[in-house]
Parts: structure tokens; C-alpha cells; sequence
């Protein structure tokens, strides 16, 4: 670890720095919201773009490459690559008995990895798919809904599935990782048992 010491030295400095760079990319996606998303005469229930221009339609598919393509295929490589090692790594000194409940545990790992970043990976992609499809087309969803009424209500499906991971990730956690599962029995005991000893 070549930069553990400078990273002991400005750690304060990195952190703040980590911070201030992500409150930047935020309000930077958000940008074109703010400045360009506004309710419509046609429709008063949802917020919509006038047009999508060449610049917007840019716009959409660099959005998308930032928040789906790029993460998504980091997820990928870095879950696969810890796969990888959970396979192949053997405990110095093992034991052949201990080698077989060890394989069953790297099993479960390697299961739940592949769930949990493969539900990121699917849930997510149909509104980027969305996205780069109005970038290509450039039609707004008020367009889509007056040519296709299944294409719009799909559309705004693919917002709820790609909201949805956030919601699901504690569901997943718990059922995947017996630490999880562990450490919420313990806090809820030990929550129950200040409950009681109060009353």
C-alpha cells in the first residue's frame, strides 16, 4: 500500500475533498433538471422537457454512461474478480474437514454476490435504456404517450425498477449474509431487553 502514509497524513483533507467532489457530480446530474424540466399545458401531473435537443440528447446518453454503463461494469469486474479469489483462496494449514465447511460458506459468498450485483445491473438498466432511447429518438414521454400508451406506462416502469434496488438492498442483505442476519437479531434482542428491564 504505497499511499498509506500520505493517506494517514491528509486523511481529513481526502475526506472533505471525496465530499465536496460528489456534491459537485450531484448537483451537475441535476443540472439539466433544474434548468430545463418543468410541468407541462398538456399534462399538469408530471414534469416534463419542452423538446430534447441535440445538446440534451448528449446530455442523456453521457448520463447514462456515467450512472449505469461505467458503474455497472465496475460492479461486474471488481464482483468477478472477488469470485475469482473466494474460489481459489485456501487457508494456510487447512484442514480437510474444516476445507468442506469452508467451500460450503465461499459457496454462499460467491451466491450472494452474483444476486446482489446482478439485481443492481437488471433493475437499472430499462430507464437508462429508456434514456438513450429518447436520446436517439429525441421524444419527450408526452410524445411517447401520444404515439404508444403501452411504451409511455413502460417507460415510467422503468423509473420504479430502477428506484426499487434501494428498497430491495436491505431485503437482499438480510436473506444473502448470515452477518447481517446476526447483527440485527443481537440489536433487536438487545432493544427488547431495554424494553422489558424499563418496564
Amino acid at each position: 500500500r504505497p499511499f498509506s502514509k500520505i493517506y494517514a497524513l491528509y486523511k481529513k483533507q481526502f475526506m472533505i475533498g471525496s465530499e465536496i467532489l460528489i456534491w459537485i457530480i450531484c448537483v451537475g446530474a441535476s443540472l439539466p433538471d433544474l434548468l430545463y424540466l418543468e410541468t407541462q399545458e398538456t399534462s399538469r401531473k408530471i414534469c416534463e422537457y419542452d423538446e430534447i435537443t441535440s445538446l440534451f440528447s448528449t446530455l442523456l446518453i453521457l448520463f447514462s454512461i456515467f450512472y449505469y454503463v461505467i458503474p455497472s461494469a465496475i460492479i461486474v469486474i471488481f464482483y468477478w474478480r472477488i469470485v475469482i479469489h473466494q474460489r481459489n483462496y485456501v487457508r494456510p494449514g487447512q484442514l480437510p474437514i474444516s476445507g468442506q465447511l469452508d467451500t460450503t460458506k465461499k459457496d454462499k459468498r460467491i451466491k450472494s454476490i452474483m444476486i446482489i450485483s446482478a439485481c443492481y445491473v437488471f433493475t437499472t438498466w430499462p430507464l437508462f435504456a429508456v434514456y438513450i432511447g429518447q436520446a436517439i429518438s429525441r421524444k419527450t414521454l408526452l410524445q411517447i404517450l401520444a404515439e404508444n400508451r403501452a411504451n409511455y406506462w413502460l417507460s415510467m416502469l422503468s423509473v420504479s425498477t430502477a428506484t426499487i434496488i434501494s428498497a430491495l438492498n436491505p431485503f437482499l442483505y438480510f436473506h444473502l449474509d448470515e452477518n447481517v442476519r446476526h447483527s440485527l437479531k443481537n440489536r433487536l434482542l438487545k432493544r427488547s431487553t431495554l424494553v422489558i428491564s424499563r418496564t
